[in-house]
């Protein structure tokens, strides 16, 4: 019998012996042994079945019930810190079967991590800029704006722009006073800090993933709703004292008739920007980019003439959609 099943019979008070080959299992004297932790009968059976590493002499079995946060989190940071697998889930406690020199480390690490997060409030923002041409970027008209607001000046080399004045409502009162800027959508998202956040605000839209007949010949098609409107899928992280990292998904959808491919399915447009980003706790990141150009012809003259008599107008719209994205933790409970 391997010595970490013996020592997991040992913390329920039983003792086990060999006779010609044989195992008996025999309750153990109440002195003998040290009591059972006071854990659920599942998370102990679950555990029965850590798998034993070669070499190791695993003496030490314990379960640690979190208290804060998840088991799955506390049994991949043990891990990644001792190399090995000391730690396995136990249904929602943690297992640990470690050798005697390292059981205090161990549940030192845990207890020192078993810590309550922070809580995150993330602020996003779409705002569509119209342009009068295709030379000018709709970051550097929000630049403007805001260096005139805010009387401060502002690069744009990056791509991106960050505001320290101010805060994430003052920038979006600063832009909606101008004409050139309309607001598509206006999110604010609340969760636990390292945790995935989403945050979707629209319709799901039937499209038809594929196509083909059954066994008697008949025509059949697999759909799937596919999301649209504005998603926002942000994971924030701490990056130091005063500092957030977003790791940032955001996208304005929608769907169209389909002119040219697969009959009866829509055609999805899609803005989206993906990045991470590193800010200051409360400070207001603006990252640009998404062009879009639309041509439109207008046609003037009578019916019943030849079109080529009549007269016509063509028209572009430029408009860049630009991401006003903030960040600021709730709360930071011990």
């Amino acid at each position: 019998m391997s010595a970490f099943v013996d020592g997991l019979l040992r913390t329920q008070g039983i003792r086990t012996r060999i006779k010609d080959g044989v195992y008996y299992l025999e309750m153990a004297p109440a002195s003998a042994d040290k009591a059972a932790p006071d854990l659920p009968q599942a998370a102990l059976a679950t555990a029965g079945s850590l798998p034993e590493r070669e070499g190791a002499a695993f003496d030490v079995v314990k379960l640690y019930a979190p208290r804060h946060r998840s088991a799955e989190f506390l049994v991949t940071a043990l891990n990644a810190a001792f190399g090995a697998p000391y730690a396995r889930l136990a249904g929602v406690v943690v297992a640990l079967s470690v050798p005697a020199a390292r059981s205090a480390d161990a549940r030192r690490l845990l207890e020192s991590l078993d810590e309550r997060g922070r809580t995150v409030e993330v602020s996003a923002s779409f705002v569509e800029v119209l342009r009068s041409d295709s030379t000018s970027r709709g970051l550097s008209l929000v630049a403007s704006t805001l260096a005139a607001r805010f009387g401060a000046a502002f690069s744009t080399s990056t791509g991106s722009l960050s505001v320290s004045a101010g805060g994430f409502q003052l920038v979006l009162d600063a832009l909606r006073a101008d004409g050139r800027f309309k607001q598509v959508s206006n999110s604010r998202v609340l969760g636990d800090e390292a945790e995935h956040l989403l945050l979707t605000v629209g319709d799901e839209t039937p499209t038809i993933a594929s196509s083909g007949r059954d066994n008697q010949g008949n025509a059949v098609q697999n759909i799937v709703y596919r999301p649209s409107g504005v998603i926002l899928d942000v994971t924030p992280r701490a990056a130091g004292p005063g500092r957030l990292s977003l790791a940032v998904d955001g996208q304005v959808s929608s769907f169209q008739s389909t002119v040219n491919g697969v009959t009866g399915s829509p055609t999805l447009l899609k803005r989206q920007v993906k990045t991470s980003v590193t800010i200051a706790d409360g400070e207001v990141v603006i990252i640009g980019g998404l062009d879009d150009t639309r041509s439109s012809t207008t046609h003037s003259g009578f019916s019943f003439l030849p079109r080529s008599w009549g007269g016509g107008t063509s028209s572009d719209s430029h408009t860049d959609l630009v991401l006003i994205l903030s960040a600021r933790v709730a709360s930071a409970l011990n």
